[in-house]
Formats: structure tokens, C-alpha cells, sequence
């Protein structure tokens, strides 16, 4: 990896580039840290298909049929909902640090090590779970609040439509969608100026609110670049899966074990890529804001 790719200013195709380069290099390793993560999705989306079996109910159940359904479907749902938590202070945490340190080392000359990567996750595990929970509590309630006047908004338009005989499901589905975009875009923005934290903490080991702080001003007079290079490397995983849905038949299990086997993939092979696009949009900012200086950086950590 060649250090000048994270020693000066960037423009928008040079840190794809750069991300790119970083993911390539650094291949096998990123994939054998993303690991937990792909058996969390595993585990996750299998619940999730149990728990929506569980719905089956006869039209005119017993009192027992129904007692039996419905028990199942709670404890499923309850299942799935630990299954989430547990990814989000934990498994994500600990996995996205992991992977940042060693895309981190790669960047400053080092030899990245699986076994102190997760060890440096391990050891500061409750300040990344919480950091990444604080992040995502925010980002839900943003949603959340950028929901409500999209529904009102939809509502009328929705019920315009209806009005005229030319509506059809499918324009209703571009219409939400062409709605859903400037309210989508106010958590995007937040999500964006966030972007940066995990590399803050690895690499500077400040957590909380001081890497949330930090990475709101990294960002900051760099958000739509940032963002579009995230929109682009978040895609892929995406559209490979979106592609394959849409190729297959309508056999329901055909595009089910397909998707999901997609899904695994992705997670798998595609996610490491994201995440060393965090790496590389983080040194591009501190060199371009900061000039920081990696050589000098080098010389300090050296013995």
C-alpha cells in the first residue's frame, strides 16, 4: 500500500481507489474478522424466517392451535430481538473495530495481526458497544421523526392518486419512493458526519460522545463526498443481492435460499470493503484538515 494514497487530499475516485487497494491487500484477514459477523446474520435471518412460519394460524383455530401459534411467535420475535441487540453492542462493535485496526496498521506500515485486532476489541468492548449504541439510538429517532411528515405527506398524495383510475400499485411504489428520498437523506446526513468514529476510536482511542464529536467535525465541509463514496461501496453488497432476487423465478424458496445465500456472501467478502472505505476516508480527512503526517506518525510508534 502506498502510503502518498493516504498522505494528501483526495477527490471522489481516489478514495474508492484507495479503499479498494486497502480491502485487496489485505484480503483474507479482513475476511476471517468479518466471520462473527456473517454467523450473526445467519443465525438472525434464520429466526426471522421461523418466526414469520409461526404465523400460519387456521382461519378458525381451537383455543389450543392459536395458544400454540402465538406462543411460538413470541418467543421467536423474542429470540430475534435479542439477536439484534446483541449484534448491536457487541458482535458489530467488536467485528468493525477489528477490522478498522487492521486496515489501520496497513496504512501505517505495520503488519496487521488478527489476534491483536480483536484483542484491542475485546479489551475496550463496553466503550465500542456503547458508542455504537448511542449512535444507532440516535439515528432510529432521527428516522423516526423524519417518518412522520413523510406519512403525512404520502397520506395526500396516496389518496389522490387512489382518486384517479391511472394509479396502479407500481406508481404508488415509485411515487413513496421519490417522497421517501429528501427525508431519507436528513439520517443520512447524521450517519455520514458519524462515519469516522470507529477509526477515531481505534486509532486515537477517544469513545463516546468525544469520537461522535470528533468525526462530526472531521467530516464536516467534506459530508457530500464522504457521502457519496459510502452510497457507492454500500451499494454493491446491495444491488448483488437486489440482482439476484430479481433474476429468479416465483418460487418463494428458490429466491429465499438464493438471497440469503447473497446475503452470506456479502457479508462476508463485500462488508470488509466498507468498512477499510471508513479507513480510507478517515486518513484522507485528517490529511487534507490536519496534514497529518504519516511518515512522522511512523517514527513515533517505532522503538
Amino acid at each position: 500500500m502506498e502510503q502518498s494514497r493516504f498522505l494528501r487530499p483526495m477527490g471522489f475516485g481516489e478514495i474508492l481507489d484507495a479503499s479498494v487497494r486497502l480491502y485487496r491487500s489485505n484480503f483474507l484477514i479482513l475476511v476471517i474478522a468479518q466471520l462473527p459477523m456473517a454467523l450473526i446474520y445467519i443465525i438472525t435471518n434464520l429466526t426471522s424466517v421461523y418466526a414469520g412460519g409461526t404465523q400460519t394460524i387456521p382461519l378458525v383455530p381451537t383455543e389450543t392451535t392459536s395458544l400454540s401459534g402465538l406462543t411460538n411467535l413470541m418467543m421467536y420475535l423474542t429470540m430475534f430481538l435479542v439477536l439484534l441487540i446483541i449484534q448491536t453492542a457487541v458482535v458489530f462493535p467488536v467485528t468493525l473495530a477489528a477490522e478498522t485496526k487492521i486496515a489501520s496498521e496497513s496504512v501505517l506500515k505495520h503488519s496487521p495481526s488478527l489476534k491483536e485486532a480483536y484483542r484491542f476489541s475485546l479489551n475496550n468492548i463496553l466503550k465500542l458497544g456503547l458508542t455504537n449504541i448511542i449512535m444507532t439510538v440516535f439515528l432510529v429517532i432521527v428516522m423516526v421523526i423524519a417518518l412522520i411528515p413523510f406519512a403525512v405527506v404520502f397520506s395526500i398524495v396516496a389518496f389522490t392518486m387512489f382518486s384517479s383510475p391511472l394509479a396502479g400499485f407500481t406508481e404508488m411504489i415509485v411515487i413513496g419512493f421519490v417522497i421517501a428520498v429528501p427525508f431519507l437523506l436528513i439520517p443520512a446526513f447524521f450517519w455520514t458526519r458519524w462515519i469516522a468514529a470507529f477509526p477515531i476510536m481505534v486509532n486515537e482511542k477517544q469513545f463516546f460522545f468525544d469520537a461522535i464529536n470528533r468525526s462530526w467535525n472531521l467530516v464536516k465541509g467534506r459530508t457530500m463526498v464522504t457521502f457519496l463514496v459510502l452510497l457507492v461501496v454500500y451499494l454493491i453488497p446491495y444491488i448483488l443481492q437486489g440482482v439476484t432476487f430479481l433474476t429468479l423465478d416465483s418460487l418463494y424458496t428458490a429466491r429465499f435460499s438464493l438471497t440469503f445465500g447473497a446475503g452470506i456472501l456479502t457479508q462476508a467478502f463485500l462488508i470488509p470493503l466498507v468498512n477499510c472505505s471508513r479507513v480510507a476516508i478517515y486518513f484522507e480527512l485528517r490529511s487534507r484538515k490536519e496534514g497529518f503526517d504519516l511518515e512522522r506518525r511512523v517514527e513515533q510508534l517505532s522503538p
